[in-house]
Parts: structure tokens; sequence; C-alpha cells
């Protein structure tokens, strides 16, 4: 069961990530008309999050097993529930105000805002099922 449960979250979480890269630029392009290079630099920002976020979810969860007394089993699931949770908080309330829900309009720094959210959060995996097989 743990091999399948560290599969599962492995490739949720690279579906989100090649996704976004893939993808990113392309969303900001279609849905806020942006050119190529404005498109492109509104995507790095998620990214350079998700590098920030790697850093800090590594000294997060070092600080659950240290200073909580965590297992590091329980800390590597906790880490890998933010990594999961985080990104598809961010993709709801960003349908939700893509859709207009609540009478809301979605502008561009908001989106921006939601995607660094969600590859920050998702970055988790790093200290999650990143390092499950150590």
């Amino acid at each position: 069961r743990p091999v399948w449960a560290m599969t599962a979250a492995h490739c949720s979480s690279n579906f989100f990530m090649y996704f976004g890269l893939s993808w990113l630029p392309t969303y900001f392009s279609y849905q806020f008309g942006l050119s190529t290079a404005d498109a492109s630099t509104a995507a790095l920002y998620p990214f350079a999050a998700g590098a920030v976020g790697s850093l800090a979810a590594g000294a997060a969860c070092d600080a659950l097993v240290s200073s909580l007394h965590f297992r590091r089993t329980d800390a590597r699931k906790v880490m890998q529930s933010v990594a999961l949770g985080g990104p598809a908080l961010a993709m709801l309330a960003l349908c939700l105000l893509s859709a207009g829900a609540g009478g809301l309009q979605l502008e561009r720094d908001e989106a921006e805002a939601l995607f660094v959210v969600a590859v920050g959060c998702q970055a988790g995996s790093a200290a999650g099922d990143g390092c499950g097989a150590q």
C-alpha cells in the first residue's frame, strides 16, 4: 500500500507540474491577452515560488520531526498533503473566479497569485513523496 500511495502522489504532483509548465504561458496569453513575452514573464513567478517552496518544505519537514516530534513518515505525509491540497484549492478558486462566482472578476494579478500559491505548495512534494525512497 505505501508504494501505491507514493506512486499516486508522485503521478498527481507531476501531472500538475507538467501541465502548468506547458499550459501556463498559453493561459495568460489567451485569458488576459498578453503578448508571448509578457505571458512568459507572468508564468515565471509561480515557478520561482516553487523553488523557494522546495527549500521551505524541507525546513518545515525537518521542524516537524525535530521540534514537534513527528515521526518522519508522518511529517512526509503532512508535506505531501500540503503539496496536493494547496494546488487543488488554488485551482478551485481560479475556476470559481474565472466563472465570475460571487460577482467577482478574475484579474491577471489574482490569477498569478493563485498560481504562485499553487506551485509554492506543490513544492512541498520535495519533502513528501520526493524523499520517500530514502
